[in-house]
């Protein structure tokens, strides 16, 4: 007696088949005899349904065909289907042998239902996989009124991969909560502006923030397309304590960077992205903004590198005041590379070597004069280069003694005594041993 209309007062008690105590749809005649008949309640299994609803999805409107060919075929396969692995595994089955058998009927062209899985990982508190029957189950409601949804998605997104298992803690998610404070603080700042940035006139500090900001757009893009979604929040993350850390910026480069930051982060933490578009000042929503785009003309490798150069320099302060048992220095001396040494670099660079091969890397540098006349000098040098020979790959040959002068201030500030920046070549003869273990961008350094 097909079609068969539902019944539209049918009451859902939340326990068994709502439609056996419809009795005006289960007491019915017999279409044949005539006879008091009782109508089938059990509908088809589930698997039954979603072994083809997304088929239905490409013509929800069509209404005399289960799906309409031609859209379907323009719109399948689904792209990305992501699901636990148990249901993954046993609804793709199904759907599978729905598609093919669709297929053999000439109904669709399509083999496969499904282009990519990705089948995400479980949820692990005190050992055990979070479930009711463990009694560890931690309530969504709870975290939601105590920290926002936002600290939950930044949390569960942040801690693993998707498709590894997810450890819960409750002082990562506390560690969510402060990070999210913090980055929505950046927006409150009422001094940033968004007018146009003359990167010529900027400071070392505000061309690292910009370039670090536009290397972030493409990092994240590219981090979401592969589903890495904790590192793309990590270069978020790093973006936002950089932006913080760094005192004095220019007006429209921290509201370059903060903007950036908003839009970057509305995937995960939409809650808060909107609240910092609206702090902005910015029309409309964050949700429906265009995704930023990077100028790689903002990414500066240089004032990274100057970057790097002083976070690397000030970390092996710290380790040689350590090691000197020297609590309150007087003097600290920096001595930079010679300008041999960065030619060798670059001449290992120009003969593509990229393996610690201590023979080959010794035979391009004694194949220039400049350095064969050095002898144990470049041999050491090739020593030094045999590990780390992928690290200068990528490097840019900066003046060192320039970065270091230009922190000088800083850096007496946080060691608390008198900064002396030299070339490796100013060395007097009591300094020249201790002078020539500076290399590129790892500077020789005497504490007294």
């Amino acid at each position: 007696d097909l079609p068969v209309s539902l019944p539209k007062k049918a009451e859902f008690t939340g326990t068994g088949n709502p439609l056996e105590k419809a009795k005006e749809f289960v007491n019915v005649k017999c279409p044949q005899c005539k006879s008091p008949a009782r109508r089938e309640t059990d509908t088809m299994d589930t698997f039954v349904d979603s072994s083809w609803y997304f088929l239905r999805y490409c013509s929800p409107a069509e209404k005399k065909m289960p799906f309409e060919k031609k859209s379907t075929q323009k719109m399948m396969p689904v792209n990305q289907y992501i699901g636990g692995i148990e249901h993954a595994v046993l609804h793709l089955l199904y759907a599978r042998f729905f598609t093919k058998a669709i297929r053999d009927l000439g109904l669709v062209k399509i083999d496969e239902p499904v282009e990519r899985l990705l089948a995400q990982g479980m949820v692990i508190k005190d050992g055990l996989k979070m479930s009711k029957s463990y009694g560890n189950v931690v309530s969504p409601e709870e975290i939601i009124e105590k920290y926002g949804a936002d600290t939950a998605r930044f949390f569960m997104l942040f801690s693993a991969l998707p498709e590894k298992e997810l450890d819960w803690s409750d002082q990562g998610v506390q560690a969510a909560f402060r990070f999210l404070k913090k980055t929505f603080e950046l927006s409150k700042d009422k001094k940033i502006s968004f007018g146009k940035i003359n990167a010529k006139k900027l400071s070392m500090q505000d061309r690292l923030v910009l370039s670090k900001a536009t290397r972030t757009i493409l990092e994240v893009t590219q981090r979401i397309e592969k589903f890495e979604l904790n590192f793309a929040l990590s270069e978020i993350m790093a973006l936002v304590n950089e932006v913080h850390s760094s005192t004095e910026l220019d007006k429209n480069v921290k509201g370059y960077a903060t903007k950036t930051i908003a839009l970057l982060l509305n995937p995960f933490c939409p809650h808060v992205s909107e609240s910092m578009w609206k702090e902005l000042g910015q029309k409309g929503f964050s949700s429906l903004a265009k995704w930023p785009v990077a100028d790689k003309k903002l990414i500066d490798v240089k004032a990274e590198t100057m970057h790097e150069l002083l976070e690397n320099t000030r970390q092996d302060t710290r380790k040689v005041i350590e090691l000197s048992k020297i609590s309150a220095p007087k003097k600290i001396t920096f001595f930079t590379a010679p300008e041999w040494k960065w030619k060798a670099v670059e001449e290992l660079k120009k003969a593509g070597i990229s393996k610690p091969d201590f023979s080959l890397i010794m035979k391009t540098l004694f194949s220039v004069p400049q350095f064969r006349e050095k002898g144990k000098q470049t041999e050491a040098l090739a020593k030094f280069f045999m590990q780390r020979i992928s690290y200068y790959n990528d490097k840019v040959q900066i003046n060192e003694l320039s970065a270091l002068n230009e922190t000088k201030k800083m850096l007496e500030k946080e060691f608390g005594c008198e900064i002396i920046v030299l070339s490796a070549d100013k060395a007097t003869p009591e300094q020249v041993q201790k002078a020539s273990n500076a290399q590129p961008l790892k500077p020789a350094i005497i504490v007294e």
